[in-house]
């Protein structure tokens, strides 16, 4: 479950409330893509979920990660 952050009375945040699901980024070619420099992972170039991210942010290539 995705969730994001919701405001509170004096313009900060501090808690987080479930994502609605038309708030959700989904692409519309279903292919993942590197966070980084946005391609798909080849076949010499596998992406890679290094940390806990989730969603559209989760992969990256190992290169980029080095750079």
């Amino acid at each position: 479950m995705d969730v994001f952050p919701a405001e509170n009375e004096d313009g900060g945040y501090d808690r987080a409330l479930p994502a609605e699901e038309s708030d959700k980024d989904d692409d519309d070619d279903g292919g993942d893509l590197c966070r980084i420099c946005r391609s798909p992972e080849g076949p010499n170039d596998p992406l890679r979920y290094p940390c806990a991210c989730r969603g559209s942010i989760k992969y990256v290539h190992q290169e980029c990660l080095r750079l």
